[in-house]
């Protein structure tokens, strides 16, 4: 009977080219490890609810929910599983918020495997991932000094509205879609699923650099 991995994990993000690299990544990496994927808020929960997971690797991006709702109502159903952040928008615009709202860690989909691999490291066991940067804007933001970003002295719902624009907040991806024109001008959605490229050829150029380092220790 094989043995059981010492930690398991679930990966919640909507492009799966994303979740397999990052999966294969962390495997190959941390070996020790079973990595469950999830594509949606709502398969993400199912998941949840049926099992239990050492953490969570949580897209703030998802099609089908407001990343910052969805992170409160998973702290708040399971308060003592570790939440790592992975968003395709620098940590200067949500890491403080994140951070508040009871993740335990916050990365890029930008950063290196290797920052990646060891903020999972970190949160699985039971730190929290926090970069320097980001630990100085939440040590103002504790004690209110005036150095904080605007953005960060804002209310929840009044931060949906800045990021997203008046209404977006909380409305799913096809919900927004049907209320646009075809010949449109490019929307954030757009942005995003460029974006959402670029980070998954990232990722795979990650897995690759993951492969190559494995073959050149087996020759």
């Amino acid at each position: 009977m094989p043995n059981m991995p010492r930690f398991k994990v679930l990966l919640v993000d909507d492009h799966a080219v994303v979740r397999h690299g990052l999966r294969a990544i962390l495997e190959e990496e941390l070996g020790d490890i079973a990595v469950e994927e999830a594509g949606t808020a709502r398969e993400g929960l199912e998941c949840l609810r049926k099992d239990d997971y050492d953490a969570l690797i949580l897209d703030i991006g998802l099609p089908d929910r407001n990343g910052l709702d969805l992170l409160k109502s998973i702290h708040s159903e399971w308060p003592k599983l570790p939440v790592l952040i992975l968003s395709m928008f620098d940590e200067s615009q949500y890491g403080v918020r994140m951070i508040r709202a009871g993740a335990a860690g916050y990365v890029t989909k930008a950063s290196a495997p290797e920052k990646f691999v060891g903020a999972v490291k970190k949160i699985l066991a039971g730190g929290r991932y926090i970069s320097s940067n980001l630990g100085e804007r939440l040590a103002a933001n504790l004690s209110g000094r005036n150095d904080e970003e605007p953005y960060d002295v804002l209310s929840d719902r009044e931060y949906c509205f800045r990021t997203n624009g008046v209404g977006e907040c909380g409305r799913t991806l096809s919900e927004r879609q049907d209320g646009q024109h075809a010949s449109s001008p490019r929307s954030p959605e757009d942005e995003h699923e460029d974006q959402c490229r670029a980070d998954s050829l990232r990722v795979l150029q990650g897995t690759r650099a993951v492969a190559q380092k494995r073959s050149q220790l087996a020759s």
